[in-house]
């Protein structure tokens, strides 16, 4: 590592107002592995004017290699609307000279800058199949490792290797999550070998038995699935979200937590809990800066949902419930993806303890 003269021009857009630093300093300190210390002292000290060019010249260690190689960089920060583009130079001759600074265009810039998971680790549980994979897909392509977890070993395997295939990243784990014991030992393995998880996509779920016809066999592999592997995963994995600089813990609810469904009652009531436990950890954690979120997915056209509808588990089909749905058509697995990865990234930093229904507005004429 080589001492640089490190300058920094930044215009701020007129329509943000900086209340503080945090995301600025989280994101240097994720980039460049260091504190950003000196840089936000003076930016406390001068604050940055909206619309105004505001120099600030520091000596901080950095080299080409933290900025890809090329010694050029470029980050919008999240939650301020700032861009900064920087150079730093070879190792003989610091930069001292000009660098260019422009304004934030926030219909665009803003969200290629934030809507990432570069850099960081991700797990999926049930992240093979419909919906789990379809966000294992968006998260590898945004720059994540993606750890995922899933009973189906084969098409497991598969999921990585699209992934891996396609330019990303990730690791394939085969478990049980209904066995209680195999999920114990699977989280041991994970936090033997990561120290830092930054996403945890509480994904894995079941419809359950139909009412009133159910035994306590299958009451209680519904609620293993639906709330306890979510739970204990959220409890077990807590110390390694702690060590992100940006944790978010997504949940997926259903639509049914939030309005009763003739024919599954206790289905309705493991995800009526997934709510309340996801809000209760948002409260819980917000001051360590851990995010909550839960996602509510309406009629989603996926292989589990095909199958419940073959088994008799649903006394529908997707045209039936298409024709309830305000927006006209049944959801697709990419629907709710693209909603975890805003979940999961920088670009919902200000939300926690949010319910939100992916749900063409089925919800928005539903009695409460």
């Amino acid at each position: 590592m080589t001492d640089h003269s490190f300058h920094v021009a930044m215009m701020y857009h007129p329509s943000h107002h900086v209340t503080d630093l945090r995301d600025a300093e989280r994101w240097f300190e994720r980039v460049f592995g260091r504190p950003s210390t000196p840089l936000a002292a003076m930016m406390k000290d001068t604050p940055p004017q909206p619309g105004r060019r505001t120099d600030y010249s520091t000596f901080t260690p950095i080299s080409a290699a933290d900025c890809g190689g090329d010694g050029v960089w470029e980050f919008l920060f999240s939650g301020v609307g700032l861009k900064i583009t920087g150079v730093v130079g070879s190792p003989v001759t610091p930069h001292d000279g000009e660098v260019n600074a422009t304004p934030v265009d926030v219909t665009s810039h803003q969200l290629q800058g934030v809507l990432t998971l570069k850099g960081r680790t991700a797990l999926i549980t049930a992240g093979a199949s419909g919906m789990g994979r379809a966000a294992a897909r968006l998260f590898a392509a945004h720059g994540g490792h993606v750890i995922v977890v899933d009973i189906d070993a084969a098409r497991t395997e598969e999921t990585v290797a699209e992934l891996v295939g396609a330019g990303g990243s990730g690791e394939a784990h085969v478990v049980d999550l209904s066995d209680r014991p195999a999920v114990e030992a699977f989280l041991d393995s994970v936090i033997a070998q990561h120290d830092v998880l930054d996403v945890l996509f509480n994904h894995v779920g079941v419809t359950g038995p139909r009412a009133p016809d159910f035994d306590t066999a299958d009451w209680d592999t519904c609620m293993t699935l639906n709330v306890w592997v979510p739970t204990v995963m959220t409890q077990r994995l807590l110390p390694l979200l702690r060590r992100s600089r940006s944790a978010s813990v997504v949940f997926t609810a259903s639509m049914a937590g939030l309005v009763g469904v003739p024919g599954l009652p206790v289905y309705s009531a493991t995800k009526g809990a997934v709510i309340q436990f996801m809000k209760s950890v948002a409260l819980l954690l917000a001051p360590e800066g851990i995010r909550a979120n839960a996602i509510c997915p309406g009629g989603t056209d996926t292989a589990g949902m095909r199958a419940a509808f073959r088994e008799g588990a649903i006394d529908a089909s997707l045209n039936a419930i298409a024709a309830t749905v305000p927006l006209g058509r049944v959801g697709g697995p990419d629907d709710v993806a693209r909603m975890a990865l805003f979940l999961a990234s920088d670009a919902a930093s200000y939300l926690t303890g949010t319910v939100i229904p992916v749900d063409g507005g089925a919800t928005a004429s539903a009695r409460p």
